[in-house]
């Protein structure tokens, strides 16, 4: 028996000679992985990471003597100098902890500058940057705004094709000696379809005063007329055009805005009786357009801030002398 207990207790310090072998083998390790990590500033996470192994280590340094424990107590090893000195320096604090990212960048050797700058300074710098040049584009937009149009034209459901709007847009800005376009030009817009959205974009735009003048079929023009789109031709024409165009009149009931006190009362084509509008039928640059609809009436829009502009345009369209 005595025999057996010294070969089991032999056996225990084996096993407890080998831990503490592969303990010193662990702790020099981290030491040289410590030292490489150095001067990073990754270095408070890994080092973390190294000291809680470290701590692990000295805990099985602690426990596993103890299974020999009750064999031979004198056979726990403790950690010696050198093993204490690594678990110091592990367990150190990041000396960046502290800093700016700007100090670290400064702080770090010049052949670890870019890769730290790229890491954790490249993206919020260019963030910054795009959100300056944006801000800076916002500005010089709302302090030189686009010139508005001198005239903007209304087309109502196909009454004009599209390549004719861009012909006789082109060909009025020339006789009225002004750019072509809406950057303070001349704009013919063709794409006013009133059974899809184009009634909603006549409405916003001339409740903005954007539209000088509307074109349209002899129905659509009772239609946009009963609404309260169109101004009263005796309201922009002097009294030589208006004897001078008394023959294209075309006249519509206007809105009745008699009853605004009654939310349920729709006045659309309930106004008065009166000339709104012109006939084209005789207008020899509105005839010359091959697309165009022969009796298309032409109005003045409510709200338009371009009417001496207009009067121009109806004189281009009859041949007159502009």
């Amino acid at each position: 028996m005595t025999s057996d207990r010294r070969t089991d207790a032999l056996q225990d310090t084996a096993r407890t000679t080998d831990t503490a072998d592969s303990l010193q083998a662990t702790t020099d390790t981290l030491q040289d992985t410590a030292n490489a990590l150095q001067g990073t500033t990754h270095t408070a996470h890994t080092t973390d990471a190294l000291q809680d192994t470290a701590n692990t280590a000295d805990t099985t340094q602690g426990t596993q003597p103890n299974q020999a424990h009750t064999a031979e107590p004198h056979t726990r090893l403790p950690l010696d100098d050198r093993e204490r000195e690594a678990v110091r320096q592990l367990s150190q604090h990041n000396p960046y902890q502290r800093m700016s990212r700007i100090a670290i960048l400064r702080s770090l050797p010049s052949d670890k500058q870019w890769e730290y700058f790229r890491q954790n300074l490249l993206a919020p710098i260019a963030a910054i940057i795009a959100g300056v040049l944006i801000a800076i584009l916002l500005i010089i937009h709302l302090l030189t705004p686009t010139p508005t149009p001198k005239l903007y034209v209304a087309v109502l459901n196909g009454a004009l094709g599209s390549q004719d709007g861009s012909a006789l847009q082109a060909a009025t800005a020339k006789a009225l000696n002004l750019p072509d376009g809406r950057a303070g030009g001349v704009s013919i817009d063709t794409y006013f379809n009133l059974d899809a959205d184009g009634l909603t974009k006549l409405q916003t735009m001339l409740r903005a005063g954007d539209i000088d003048v509307i074109i349209a079929k002899p129905k659509d023009f009772q239609r946009v007329a009963g609404y309260g789109y169109c101004k009263p031709l005796n309201r922009v024409l002097s009294k030589t055009r208006q004897r001078q165009l008394a023959a294209a009149y075309v006249s519509a009931n206007g809105f009745d805005d008699g009853h605004d006190d009654d939310m349920e009362y729709n006045g659309s084509g309930k106004g008065a009786s009166q000339p709104f509008g012109l006939s084209m039928t005789d207008f020899r640059n509105w005839q010359s357009q091959h697309g165009a609809t022969r009796d298309a009436v032409i109005a003045f829009a409510q709200d338009s801030r371009n009417t001496d502009t207009a009067v121009k345009f109806i004189d281009y369209l009859r041949g007159a002398k502009v």
